[in-house]
C-alpha cells in the first residue's frame, strides 16, 4: 500500500525552511529586482538580483547582518542559503517569530490615517523591528530603500511615501492626524510640545514615537499589534 508522504512543513528542519524561502525569493526577484521577507525561522532577509548575480542579506534587529553574493545558479547548487543560515545562527543574530503573512505591502488599503497605520503595521510584520537608542532614528534602513528590519517611525515614513502616489484630497491632514493619534497613544496622553523644543511639532511627535519604539523589550509582534490598535482608533474617529 502506498502512503502519502507527510507535508514538507511537518518534516523540514529550520535550515531547510530558511533555504527554501531564499530560493523562492531568488526566483521571484528575476531578472532584476529586490524582495524582502521575514522567514519562517524568524530571520529578516533581503534578496537582490541583477540578472544572474544575486545578493542575499540576513538582518538582525540590532543591525548586525551576514550576506553573500554569487551567481544565482551557484547560490542554489552550493547551498549558499544554508551556509548563511548557519552563519546567522553561529553569530547569534536575533530572530522573532511574527504570525501571519509576511509579504511586503504594495499599496495603502485606504488614504486615511487608519490606512497609514495599517500599512506601517504590515511593513513591520514583514521586515521585523530594529531597536534604535532613544532619540535616534538610525537603522539598516538607508537611501529610501525597503530594507529591514526597521523602526516604527521608518515604517510610518514608508507609508507616507506610498500616500504620495495615492489619490487623496488632503495628504497633509491625513499624515498629521495619523501621527498625532499614534504619538498620543505612545505617550499615554495627548502630547504637549514643550516651549523649549525648536524642531516643530511634527518632529517632536515623531520623536515621541521613536522613544516608545526604543523601549527595552519592545518586539515586532507588540509593535504590530499597537499599530493595529491605533488604526482601529483612527477608524472610530
Amino acid at each position: 500500500m502506498t502512503r502519502t508522504p507527510p507535508p514538507v512543513s511537518e518534516t523540514a528542519t529550520a535550515r531547510q525552511s530558511f533555504t527554501a524561502e531564499i530560493h523562492r525569493l531568488i526566483g521571484e526577484a528575476e531578472p532584476t529586482g529586490r524582495e524582502f521577507a521575514l522567514t519562517a525561522t524568524g530571520h529578516s532577509v533581503m534578496v537582490q538580483r541583477a540578472h544572474e548575480q544575486v545578493t542575499v542579506r540576513v538582518y538582525d534587529s540590532q543591525g548586525a547582518r551576514v550576506e553573500a553574493t554569487e551567481a544565482a545558479s551557484d547560490f542554489v547548487a552550493d547551498d549558499t542559503a544554508g551556509a548563511l543560515w548557519e552563519q546567522a545562527v553561529t553569530l547569534g543574530l536575533l530572530t522573532e517569530q511574527v504570525s501571519g503573512p509576511t509579504r511586503r505591502p504594495r499599496r495603502l488599503r485606504a488614504a486615511t490615517p487608519a490606512g497609514l497605520l495599517d500599512f506601517a503595521a504590515d511593513h513591520l510584520r514583514h521586515v521585523g523591528l530594529h531597536h534604535s537608542p532613544p532619540g535616534r532614528f538610525d537603522s539598516p534602513w538607508r537611501d529610501n530603500q525597503w530594507t529591514g528590519p526597521c523602526t516604527v517611525p521608518h515604517a510610518f515614513q514608508l507609508a507616507l511615501r506610498v500616500l504620495r502616489d495615492t489619490p487623496c484630497e488632503d495628504r497633509d491632514a491625513v499624515r498629521d492626524r495619523a501621527l498625532r493619534l499614534l504619538a498620543d497613544r505612545c505617550n499615554g496622553a495627548p502630547v504637549q510640545v514643550p516651549n523649549w523644543w525648536t524642531g516643530g511639532a511634527y518632529s517632536y511627535l515623531l520623536s515621541t514615537v521613536a522613544n516608545w519604539d526604543a523601549a527595552t523589550g519592545r518586539t515586532a509582534a507588540g509593535a504590530v499589534e499597537f499599530l493595529r490598535a491605533a488604526a482601529r482608533a483612527a477608524e472610530l474617529g
